[in-house]
């Protein structure tokens, strides 16, 4: 809902197959590009 409410054009990147790099990002109402990354471990 944050994410959604602050930032426009959001996308989401997930690389990997064990270890998961996921990043998630957007367009900031001033036209800046924000947003975080973080790791998920499937077994």
């Amino acid at each position: 809902k944050y994410l959604k409410d602050h930032l426009t054009d959001l996308s989401v990147v997930r690389t990997g197959k064990v270890k998961i790099d996921i990043v998630v990002f957007g367009k900031t109402s001033e036209g800046s590009v924000a947003g975080f990354r973080t790791r998920a471990v499937e077994t």
